[in-house]
């Protein structure tokens, strides 16, 4: 079980007065971007994204099924997120954890209320496939 702790007070006021005088923790101005790079990995489906020090590794997989009985029409859009051990100690392999769950029905959540994925362009014959 990972125990979440939030900044010190220190900390806090150091975020604070940054804040106040129109710079980051890390030295960049209030306005200014982390450089993004977007890489396709060597198989399908496998991207990277880099934003700053921060690195997304994501695939894309998919199989024909049969869509749920209430949405015949429908395809089907699962998201999963797993938090590796190389980012903070305290996440480890295996069964998820209430982080990595949370951070998927965040995504999930996100995609479909913005209508990101047309779930209906998804059925290739309705009840069936």
């Amino acid at each position: 079980m990972v125990v979440e702790v939030g900044p010190s007070n220190i900390e806090s006021q150091f975020v604070l007065e940054a804040l106040k005088q129109g710079i980051r923790v890390d030295g960049r101005g209030i306005y200014d971007y982390r450089t993004l790079k977007i890489a396709c990995g060597p198989t399908p489906g496998l991207v990277e994204v880099q934003l700053g020090q921060t690195r997304v590794l994501a695939r894309v997989s998919c199989e024909v099924s049969r869509p749920f009985p209430d949405r015949p029409t429908e395809g089907i859009v699962q998201f999963n997120a797993e938090l590796s051990s190389m980012a903070a100690p305290g996440f480890d392999s295996g069964k998820p954890s209430t982080q990595e769950v949370a951070v998927a029905r965040m995504i999930e959540r996100t995609v479909k209320q913005s209508r990101a994925i047309d779930a209906e362009a998804l059925c290739i014959l309705a009840g069936d496939k």
